[in-house]
């Protein structure tokens, strides 16, 4: 799985940006032509090998989100989440994050479970526009972790219009 980003800034060009053939021959074209191919992965797969990362707790998911993960809980994230489980031990953990957040609180979640630092009952996850995180076994791990058994029914789902909490 091969994580990819197209970022456009709108603003003021400058003479310090360059045209770069070998960017636009070796990564643009190839990404356009593999979008368009019948197996697009293999074609990614075989252009960027170093794209995805091994999780711990089933399956590969993209080195961007384990790299960004993994600098996190080690720059405090763990020391604070420790403090606070040792501070609150009957609290549940509730986890959640927007896009690239939602891939991170995804990894989080999958983490703490995995690793036993937190029981699976205690875990709540939700996430909002999260990005595909891994592969299909990473996916099918995750879903089977015990945080989504019984929480995700269509009727626990809640909306907000107007102020208003009600069911969809």
């Amino acid at each position: 799985m091969v994580l990819l980003l197209a970022i456009a800034f709108l603003g003021y060009a400058t003479a310090d940006v360059q045209y770069s053939d070998s960017f636009a021959r070796n990564v643009m074209y190839p990404l356009s032509a593999a979008a368009y191919s019948d197996q697009p992965q293999q074609c990614l797969s075989r252009l960027f090998p170093n794209s995805t990362a091994s999780w711990l707790y089933g399956g590969r998911i993209s080195r961007y989100f384990s790299d960004a993960f993994s600098h996190i809980w080690g720059a405090g994230m763990a020391e604070d989440f420790f403090f606070l489980q040792k501070q609150y031990p009957e609290y549940e953990v509730w986890i959640t994050g927007h896009s690239l957040g939602g891939s991170l609180a995804s990894l989080a979640a999958s983490f703490l479970v995995g690793s036993h630092i937190a029981e699976p009952s205690k875990v709540k996850l939700v996430t909002f526009g999260q990005p595909r995180t891994g592969n299909s076994n990473f996916s099918e791990t995750h879903n089977n972790q015990a945080f989504y058994k019984e929480d995700m029914r269509p009727d626990n789902y809640k909306i907000c219009e107007g102020g208003y909490f009600s069911l969809p």
